[in-house]
């Protein structure tokens, strides 16, 4: 009988420890999977430190010049982010600093990066379309089939980047710095592109041009 009894108590021990672990197992899985979305939302949380793109510059209200560390705005800092696929349509990130970060497939129609950084950025089939990219830093950026429809982008620094397959229609590259690294090959242009080169120019480098529709004689701006 006290066998039995010894037993049964540490049976119902053994339960108790059991559901024990249960619940820890359950708090340090959710503690986990939060601890997981932090992770993931880490260049998307909130660093702002007040600084604002202003006359070509990031100052804060006291005229010190700065940054917003993984602020995905105006005067950012996201090196190294990861930001694939992301819909950032129409945001203000004049300023921004996007070097070596992988943007690919992501969708900044219509947004502001005047000044911003994405030197070495991957940028394969990233939309710029309709937006204002001037005096960026796409310096040896990867953009092969990214979209810079009606997108101004007078100043870039375009030098060693890929440019192969891009949309250019409609597109101004007035200014822009670029060098023999810089590949063209395969990119659209219309009459609306305002190139750095003549048309002839732009068909050696393997550009097409492709007019729009019942325009086929515009002339080279």
């Amino acid at each position: 009988m006290q066998k039995m009894t010894e037993i049964m108590t540490e049976t119902v021990g053994l339960k108790k420890a059991a559901r024990e672990k249960g619940r820890w197992l359950t708090v340090l899985a959710l503690f986990m999977a939060v601890s997981s979305a932090k992770a993931q939302n880490f260049w998307l949380s909130a660093g702002d430190l007040g600084f604002r793109f202003l006359y070509g510059k990031c100052v804060n209200e006291q005229g010190e010049s700065g940054r917003n560390p993984r602020f995905l705005g105006e005067c950012g800092e996201m090196n190294g982010a990861d930001l694939s696929g992301e819909i950032i349509e129409e945001n203000k990130l004049s300023g921004i600093h996007l070097e070596e970060a992988r943007l690919s497939d992501a969708n900044f129609h219509g947004g502001e990066l005047l000044h911003a950084s994405l030197r070495k950025a991957e940028l394969r089939n990233t939309i710029f379309a309709l937006g204002d990219v001037s005096r960026a830093n796409f310096e040896e950026a990867k953009m092969r089939g990214a979209s810079f429809y009606w997108t101004a982008m007078e100043g870039a620094n375009l030098k060693g980047s890929d440019l192969r397959d891009a949309d250019l229609r409609g597109a101004s590259l007035q200014n822009i710095d670029w060098d023999k690294k810089t590949k063209f090959k395969n990119a659209v242009f219309d009459e609306d592109t305002w190139l750095p080169f003549d048309r002839s120019e732009a068909q050696k480098k393997g550009m097409i041009y492709a007019p729009a529709a019942g325009k086929t004689n515009g002339k080279d701006r």
